[in-house]
């Protein structure tokens, strides 16, 4: 009986830890395609597409490209975007690779790539290559924020027949790591499992030496 109690008790407390809103994000590897976020641009000197190039998780990552043609003025970006409720989030993660083309081309100083939760920007790269686990701290922050993958011109400049590629994928969150009332619960109940066990010899050494 004390077993079956305590195999409950710790499964109940393994549901209490990953609760409500553990993975708050639609279509976190773009396997979906772009369900659940949106595409919005203030030049078209910028493109984007589903890629099957630097996927870490999954067959897909998505990508977000400078034009061999494009002109560009600060401030122009094209990006993804998605309303996620952080309620409960300690952090988000995701892989990032930065390539230029042709191959061995170097990125353009003009051109940034950047996440940013509502208008605030929480990373930026202008160095080719793959990062994975890029961690953004997010315990501070509670209820729906928007979290947009980036591509923007940070000043003036032409790519002269260039391009430079952001791929992003494989997001994930991780909860903050508090127990809930019913994980302190839970855990109760294998403690009280446990010296139960502990006092039942006693008990019958006690009715023996009687």
């Amino acid at each position: 009986m004390q077993n079956r109690t305590a195999r409950l008790a710790l499964t109940f407390a393994l549901l209490a830890a990953g609760g409500a809103n553990a993975f708050p994000i639609v279509n976190p590897s773009f396997e979906d395609s772009t369900t659940g976020w949106s595409i919005s641009t203030s030049s078209p000197g910028f493109g984007s597409n589903l890629s099957t190039n630097f996927e870490t998780d999954g067959l897909h990552s998505y990508r977000i490209f400078s034009q061999t043609t494009g002109t560009y003025a600060g401030g122009e970006s094209r990006s993804l975007s998605q309303s996620v409720d952080l309620t409960g989030i300690d952090q988000i993660l995701f892989d990032v690779t930065l390539t230029g083309a042709p191959v061995g081309f170097t990125w353009k100083s003009f051109i940034e790539a950047a996440f940013y939760i509502d208008a605030t920007q929480e990373w930026g790269s202008q160095s080719i290559g793959s990062v994975n686990d890029i961690s953004i701290d997010t315990s501070a922050l509670s209820g729906v924020h928007t979290i947009e993958f980036m591509l923007q011109a940070t000043g003036a400049g032409s790519m002269s027949g260039y391009s430079n590629h952001f791929y992003f994928d494989n997001l994930r969150t991780a909860p903050i790591p508090e127990p809930s009332t019913a994980l302190l619960l839970a855990l109760g109940l294998v403690g009280l499992s446990a010296r139960r066990r502990l006092l039942r010899p006693l008990r019958g050494t006690r009715r023996s030496s009687t």
